[in-house]
């Protein structure tokens, strides 16, 4: 029986198929000279050894085995888009991962901002030739284009890859005033204050996200963004003394702060804070105040973190913390345990470890809470102001998906997104470097329960692909949103929110999506690395 059904199996048109399609990919990249890797973030390493693992973790031992002089490149199995590469330590010089990953997903950006040549392989032989080279040295070339190459060296002392990641600036301050504790601060609220005094009680992203708010209230602007409100920094500790536990909750965080080297008494005391944050929850009131801010045709909502460690220049933490989504308002028990998950999310092994490697202190650390009205994209996209791979400030780079947005952000759906150039000075005027290969997309389930659900695709016969003059429309609705967002965001912080030189603005990482009626919707913005 087990002969038979290999056999229909193998005679099957799918199975045949599919090992031609395998054969034409081949063939195709032979014929159009297409190396079968793609730079994600461009760099050099030479006279490292190559390492192999499972998944970029500060747990596993061949990491913790790397060191500043003792690097490696870090061949990379299996990646979801929400690993860290800074609590990896100095050891990893480089990473090569073995499937393709969007250029602007959370790995990309942490990469990019770790200084960490990233390359994704897309050629089963490529993955071969570079698991040959294990535990050997290396020389590994990482430049758009297609200029990259991985060969044998000698192991050499200079290890240039761990210099690179040191040359990262350190993190900011951070700040957090907990007077406005059990308030709820409605965007528009919040989007007229001043920048520094509304950083202070909810965050640069929560502040970001009210002041774009603000700019679409103005029809001129060319975009929408979604409603809601933030729960300040000190909520999730007026919860907690609510409940008797604050005197808990500061005497574990305090104890966390002393456990630097003991990796294991992290971990337990992260379980045990995530534990009690869980168990809190906002007051009756509090979550009847936010229910009261969606009516019935706005439906559900989205959840999300809004740290004093995020969205910050030189500290983006870009998805370090949860957000939950698909989330019914009206129901305080979902609606609570949602915040409740944000909380927790501060006191993940992840989270607590990247704010160690930043340098950031666990009890500097506090957490707000945004809440907003949820959309549901024809279109998600992430867009950079200036190109991430040419470092070109006139070039503006977005990458789009069906569905929601989490497909970009964190890699998690194989495939490659489609990806667009745009001429700044030309609105309008772009090139469509790739068309998107996703045959699933992310959407919300019908219970509003915080679950995304998936279902097929075809982007192959979406307008993004074939119908150019709409396409061109949406390049010039990009290109004027993100003009208008880096004028008003780049230029905060007293006047100058992270500027380079000249005083010029700093360049935005901008995560919005496309609804069925042709709108466009920005979500967030932060800082660009």
């Amino acid at each position: 029986m087990e002969v038979f059904t290999e056999g229909q199996i193998r005679a099957s048109v799918v199975f045949q198929a599919a090992k031609l399609s395998s054969h034409l990919l081949r063939a195709a990249r032979a014929a159009t000279g297409e190396a079968g890797w793609d730079c994600i973030v461009a760099g050099e390493v030479r006279g490292v050894r190559l390492v192999c693992v499972e998944r970029l973790l500060p747990t596993d031992p061949v990491i913790q085995s790397l060191t500043s002089a003792n690097p490696a490149v870090v061949l990379v199995t299996h990646a979801n888009g929400d690993e860290e590469v800074d609590s990896c330590g100095p050891g990893v010089a480089g990473i090569l991962l073995c499937h393709a990953l969007p250029h602007l997903s959370h790995l990309a950006l942490r990469s990019r901002q770790a200084k960490c040549p990233l390359v994704a392989i897309e050629d089963p032989a490529l993955v071969n030739h570079a698991r040959s080279l294990r535990d050997g040295g290396v020389h590994f070339v990482a430049q758009p284009g297609g200029n990259i190459s991985l060969n044998k060296c000698d192991v050499t002392a200079q290890a240039g890859g761990g210099d690179l990641k040191q040359s990262r600036a350190p993190a900011q301050a951070l700040v957090a005033d907990r007077s406005a504790a059990g308030q709820v601060i409605d965007l528009v609220t919040l989007g007229n204050a001043e920048w520094a005094s509304a950083v202070a009680v909810a965050g640069s992203k929560g502040t970001a996200c009210a002041q774009l708010a603000a700019m679409a209230s103005d029809p001129r602007c060319g975009f929408a963004a979604p409603a809601g409100a933030v729960l300040p920094f000190g909520s999730m500790e007026a919860a907690a003394r609510a409940v008797g536990a604050d005197g808990r909750l500061s005497s574990l965080v305090d104890a966390l702060e002393l456990c630097a080297g003991d990796p294991g008494r992290a971990a337990r005391l992260c379980d045990e804070l995530q534990e009690l944050a869980r168990s809190l929850r906002p007051s009756g009131e509090i979550l009847s105040q936010l229910g009261n801010l969606f009516d019935n045709d706005r439906g559900v909502v989205m959840v999300r973190s809004t740290g004093n460690a995020e969205d910050l220049a030189g500290l983006s933490a870009a998805g370090l913390y949860d957000s939950v989504s698909n989330v019914n308002p009206h129901d305080p028990n979902v609606l609570g345990a949602a915040v409740a998950e944000v909380w927790a999310s501060l006191f993940t092994t992840r989270a607590v470890g990247s704010r160690a490697a930043a340098g950031v202190g666990q009890k500097d650390a506090a957490m707000a809470v945004l809440v907003q009205q949820m959309l549901v994209p024809e279109v998600s996209f992430i867009l950079m102001t200036k190109h991430p791979m040419s470092n070109d400030s006139t070039v503006a780079y977005a990458e789009l998906a069906l569905g929601h947005g989490e497909t970009l952000a964190s890699g998690a759906v194989r495939g490659t997104p489609w990806r667009m150039s745009m001429n700044r000075a030309v609105p309008g005027e772009h090139r469509l470097d790739a068309v998107a290969s996703f045959s699933s997309a992310l959407v919300p389930s019908a219970t509003g329960n915080g679950e995304l659900v998936s279902r097929p695709v075809n982007s192959g016969s979406h307008w993004m692909t074939t119908d150019e003059p709409r396409r061109a429309s949406l390049a010039r609705e990009l290109v004027n949103a993100g003009d208008l967002i880096e004028q008003k965001l780049g230029r905060n912080e007293g006047g100058v929110r992270g500027a380079g030189n000249n005083n010029e603005p700093q360049h935005q990482d901008i995560e919005g999506c496309v609804t069925e009626n042709g709108r466009v919707w920005i979500v967030q913005a932060r800082p660009q690395p």
